[in-house]
Parts: C-alpha cells; structure tokens; sequence
C-alpha cells in the first residue's frame, strides 16, 4: 500500500493510457491530496489536461 506523504493516509491510484502514455492520478483517502505523473514523471493537472485536450479529446476541469 502506498502512503501519502502529507498525512500517511492510503492513496488510492488510478491510471489513464492515452497515446502511449500513462497518465497516473494519485488521491489521498484522509486528507485529499492529489498528485499526477506523467510515465512516473511527477506533473501538474493543467499540463495533463493540456496533453489529453491537444489529441480532441474534450476535457474539463472543476476544482472540488
């Protein structure tokens, strides 16, 4: 299990391929922290949306 290192509750980790990449989106159960990778290259969420927007596809972001 993989812990998150603000409050060391358990993430929970969901992964999107697209292209050749994998987009990889990690949420903290407790506290809410998310974090997004890249082919495990730590990135941000405008940049992820950007990457999946160029290819068509229609995506939104809402903050929570």
């Amino acid at each position: 299990m993989t812990t998150c290192p603000r409050c060391d509750g358990e993430l929970i980790e969901i992964d999107i391929s697209h292209n050749s990449l994998t987009f990889t989106m990690q949420s903290c159960a407790r506290c809410d922290t998310r974090t997004w990778a890249v082919d495990g290259s730590p990135s941000q969420l405008p940049a992820v949306l950007r990457s999946l927007a160029d290819d068509g596809i229609p995506v939104e972001a809402t903050a929570i």
